[in-house]
């Protein structure tokens, strides 16, 4: 079980689209994407994504995100 999955939206061998489609009816983990591109939100929810946190950033953010996400304190 996981609590959050993150991944990249494009990858070498595959990339964040393909991933979600794979998993959504898996887990219930929220999914985050982490991409250099500018791509819609609601596209990326109505894929499963619950989120895209854009490159660069820095590791503030990032932990800001994840804690947002699953409901934690930062």
């Amino acid at each position: 079980k996981f609590d959050l999955i993150i991944s990249y939206l494009n990858m070498p061998k595959g990339n964040g689209q393909w991933l979600l489609s794979q998993i959504k009816d898996k887990t219930h983990a929220p999914v985050m994407l982490v991409s250099g591109e500018t791509v819609p939100l609601c596209k990326l929810r109505e894929m499963g994504a619950v989120g895209i946190l854009p490159k660069p950033h820095s590791k503030q953010d990032f932990l800001t995100v994840i804690n947002f996400i699953l409901g934690t304190p930062a």
